[in-house]
C-alpha cells in the first residue's frame, strides 16, 4: 500500500492527495502507519495528512 500511495503523490497533483479511512475496515492508526511509512519527506506527509484538505476546505468559502 505505500507503493501505491507514493505513486500517487509523485503522478497526480500532490495537492489533490489527502488522508482519509475506509472505517469500518483498518483501525486508523494502520492507515495512519501506512503513509507515515512512504518514502516522502516530511513536508509531503504534513501536506497529505492536513495542509491539502485545508487549502481544500478554505477554497469553498471563497
Amino acid at each position: 500500500m505505500t507503493a501505491q500511495i507514493e505513486n500517487a503523490y509523485k503522478t497526480v497533483d500532490p495537492q489533490r492527495i489527502m488522508f482519509g479511512l475506509d472505517l469500518p475496515f483498518h483501525a486508523p492508526s494502520v492507515e495512519i502507519q501506512k503513509t507515515m511509512a512512504c518514502q516522502l519527506p516530511d513536508e509531503a506527509k504534513a501536506d497529505i495528512f492536513c495542509n491539502n484538505a485545508k487549502k481544500f476546505m478554505d477554497s469553498l468559502l471563497d
